[in-house]
């Protein structure tokens, strides 16, 4: 079934890091934004208590099987947070993410945001447990086994910058289940790029990353690249690249 965009209804709310109730006239759209903005200051502040009550029962159980559990799942999501939007204040948001679009099905909902004017590529997703919207960030599933003969793959965010590291640009690969290397020739600046990718690391999901002509062409840091919920996942300039948020 296809997701539709809607206006207002009425639906449960998540605030201030606790379960709220249904507040007569507030629609999914300002229930769902707040919820957001109470993550993003969640993570600005290191509130772990605040986030377990947003997060769905899909993330906590993750978070469970996760090397360095919720301290290093938020230091990560606050840092590459902070690195996605540089205009924002490490201590105290002066904006806020607005909702641009809400699309529900059943019991899924997906909101695409903004910050000061800031597109966000991917949507955040929520789920409806006991009768309130849990924040789900990516798309329900992510955790579980595949379905037999399904690959473990996944579509990732490249962004070149303004040549400032060297030029031309080099071809990015990522891994394949074909244990190969996949190239995609990225030639333009200030521009995105879409790439498959196997899933091999990562809280969500997360690839292995080259660029072509090594050693002339230099990786910074890890080439495991987690999934960036807030942005692009690679960043390429010239002859070097980087992760935006590592493994």
């Amino acid at each position: 079934m296809r997701m539709r965009t809607i206006g207002l209804l009425s639906l449960a709310a998540l605030a201030a890091g606790c379960e709220a109730p249904e507040e007569p006239g507030a629609g999914p759209k300002q229930q769902l934004e707040e919820t957001v903005n109470v993550y993003a200051r969640a993570l600005q502040g290191r509130d772990q208590r605040a986030l377990e009550g947003l997060l769905s029962r899909e993330v906590r159980e993750r978070l469970g099987r996760y090397e360095g559990g919720m301290n290093r799942f938020v230091e990560k999501q606050r840092a590459v947070m902070l690195k996605t939007f540089t205009m924002m204040d490490p201590v105290r948001m002066a904006d806020r993410f607005v909702v641009t679009t809400l699309d529900l099905q059943g019991d899924t909902a997906a909101v695409h945001l903004s910050y000061a004017g800031q597109e966000i590529p991917r949507p955040f997703y929520f789920v409806r447990e006991d009768g309130r919207w849990a924040l789900n960030i990516a798309a329900p599933g992510f955790s579980r086994a595949l379905p037999e003969g399904a690959l473990p793959m996944n579509t990732y965010r490249v962004s070149t910058g303004s040549l400032s590291g060297g030029g031309p640009f080099r071809d990015i690969g990522c891994y394949q289940s074909n244990h190969t290397f996949f190239w995609r020739t990225v030639a333009g600046t200030n521009t995105r790029y879409p790439i498959g990718c196997e899933n091999v690391c990562g809280f969500f999901t997360g690839g292995w990353f080259g660029l072509s002509a090594a050693p002339t062409a230099t990786w910074n840091g890890s080439p495991y690249c987690d999934f960036n919920t807030w942005g692009s996942d690679v960043f390429v300039n010239g002859l070097s690249a980087n992760c935006n948020d590592p493994c």
